[in-house]
């Protein structure tokens, strides 16, 4: 079986080029929930229940060198099972696949499925430990829309969800003294594109997240 024509498969992917964390942007080691990715969110739970290590291989690059598309396989042998994440660059492909692979769990372990040897009873608790981080909640996404915590993370699992493009972040303008800077930046999603502005490109990002948001809702009202 070809893995790279499929989205979710069974079994696992051994030939393909294995991509360094480093390379794909790995987060693995931020330390804030805010600040906490898919990837670093699927590492640290594979950590937490002894899942092994995720491995993440390309299997296809297309496209022409302004307009790449990549497909990336995420694999956990302890499960048994592998998603393919798409998206236009390798870091985005690689965050696609570990919301993918969360999003397989979940839905495994609220039908009362089980995978390979790991019991319901894990699988329960893994559910329990991914319910905690907003983000990977649906209904939080419109719950959290209002605040400007983590409304980054939000905004690509909102954008996840519906398979449509992920947010691009652009600093448009730096002003002010070097201890009291002042940034404003935008937010580009398809013909949409809000702005942020405020003492931090943190500040800026979640503001114009959470503008997005507000206008995608109206688009996707589901």
């Amino acid at each position: 079986m070809d893995i790279s024509k499929n989205e979710s498969v069974s079994g696992v992917n051994v030939d393909e080029e294995v991509i360094p964390d480093e390379e794909l942007g790995d987060s693995a080691n931020e330390v804030s929930v805010a600040q906490k990715t898919h990837v670093s969110l699927f590492h640290e739970l594979c950590t937490k229940f002894d899942f092994g290590m995720p491995m993440y291989d390309l299997v296809e690059e297309s496209g022409e060198a302004h307009q790449k598309s990549f497909r990336i396989s995420l694999t956990v042998w302890t499960l048994g099972i592998s998603v393919i994440g798409k998206a236009k660059t390798k870091m985005q492909a690689k965050h696609d696949a570990a919301y993918k692979m969360m999003m397989q769990l979940k839905k495994t372990t609220q039908s009362g499925g089980t995978l390979n040897n790991v019991t319901q009873e894990i699988l329960m608790k893994c559910l329990e430990w991914m319910k905690t981080f907003e983000f990977l909640n649906e209904d939080a996404v419109v719950q959290q829309t209002t605040e400007t915590k983590n409304s980054s993370g939000i905004l690509t699992s909102f954008a996840l969800m519906r398979q449509i493009n992920l947010p691009e972040y652009e600093v448009v303008s730096v002003t002010g003294p070097p201890h009291c800077r002042q940034f404003v930046m935008t937010c580009k999603m398809n013909e949409h594109v809000t702005r942020g502005e405020g003492k931090s490109k943190k500040i800026c990002k979640n503001i114009a997240a959470e503008q997005m948001l507000l206008l995608l809702h109206h688009q996707f009202p589901d």
